[in-house]
């Protein structure tokens, strides 16, 4: 089974293309080229956390797994809680370091805000949501064992609906104040879709899921041009968020795509190694996205796509070399 392993893969590039181009939809003008190219990309890139989160669910919700509660959270603790405390703080010392330069001193209490927000950097999000999915996961395993396949769809499919409307409500009234351990919530569905997608032995065919990722993914450049030219910008970014009706469907349809091209990238083993790796570029690859916009000076006034290319290549490179010499090294292997 390649496709998890090509998930991971094609995720994480699809992670750090959505950190290197979205600065120019805040930074650009609605409806310039800069903007335009960064909708598109951004639209076409959006699912990749989604699918992350369906790789878990794929993996981790097996009912068949013989494993106890306290196994699975010795487990997890150890893959996610090290990470999560060493990045926290790592991120929270290069803001520091970066407010320092630019100001002249550091404002802490910016500082434990976003820690009390559970967002010390803004990729970091992730990890302060995925470890509350794993508390529950036990609980949902259990939840997939005694409901019938049909039962469990369409338990998922109104838990999608359900986060689809509270998204476009959060966004319509800006409420979106949710404790960061509360995020989890709204991620259950791809969780659950995840396994539902793994276990899934219809065959549907190419023709249908491309014309489903395209023409999601259309329809989502459309929107948040419509969005944001005749509303507000982020009206506009509605249709990015992971659990808008749109990414939802990009989503499930890429996470099908991958089922169905099940085949080696590279080489199985290859693959697989490179797969190893993904978690530790997802903690470190903004720092370099950092680095490189500080030795460029800033994204602004480009709307070459070859800068985004190079810059996506550069940023993958380094990533890939660091989280090699961290897994190599005592202790601090542990964190990647």
């Amino acid at each position: 089974m390649f496709y998890l392993d090509n998930a991971r893969i094609v995720a994480i590039l699809a992670v750090i293309t959505v950190h290197v181009s979205g600065d120019f939809l805040l930074v650009g003008e609605v409806g310039e080229t800069s903007w335009w190219l960064a909708n598109i990309i951004e639209s076409a890139t959006r699912w990749c956390v989604p699918v992350f989160v369906m790789i878990s669910g794929a993996l981790l919700l097996d009912p068949a797994k013989q494993e106890s509660s306290s196994e699975f959270y010795k487990k997890r603790l150890r893959r996610v809680g090290l990470p999560l405390v060493f990045w926290s703080l790592f991120f929270l010392s290069w803001t520091a370091i970066r407010l320092w330069y630019a100001w002249g001193y550091v404002d802490f209490s910016l500082l434990l805000d976003s820690l009390l927000a559970g967002s010390p950097y803004y990729h970091l999000w992730y990890l302060y949501m995925v470890i509350f999915l794993y508390l529950f996961t036990p609980l949902l395993r259990l939840v997939v064992k005694q409901t019938s396949r049909h039962t469990l769809f369409f338990l998922t499919l109104l838990m999608f609906g359900l986060a689809a409307l509270n998204t476009l409500i959060d966004t319509v009234f800006a409420t979106n104040s949710d404790a960061f351990f509360l995020w989890f919530l709204s991620f259950i569905p791809y969780f659950l879709a995840g396994y539902l997608i793994k276990t899934d032995e219809n065959h549907y065919s190419l023709a249908l899921l491309v014309v489903a990722l395209m023409g999601s993914i259309i329809l989502t450049v459309l929107a948040c041009f419509v969005g944001a030219y005749f509303f507000a910008l982020e009206m506009g970014l509605y249709f990015y968020k992971y659990l808008s009706v749109t990414m939802i469907i990009t989503s499930i349809s890429v996470m099908y795509l991958l089922k169905k091209a099940d085949f080696a990238l590279i080489s199985k083993a290859s693959d697989k190694k490179m797969a190893s790796l993904v978690f530790g570029v997802y903690l470190v690859h903004p720092f370099f996205i950092d680095i490189v916009a500080e030795l460029t000076g800033t994204y602004q006034g480009t709307d070459s796509i070859a800068f985004i290319l190079v810059t996506i290549v550069v940023v993958l490179i380094m990533s890939l070399l660091s989280v090699l010499l961290l897994s190599k090294t005592p202790l601090l292997n542990r964190t990647v």
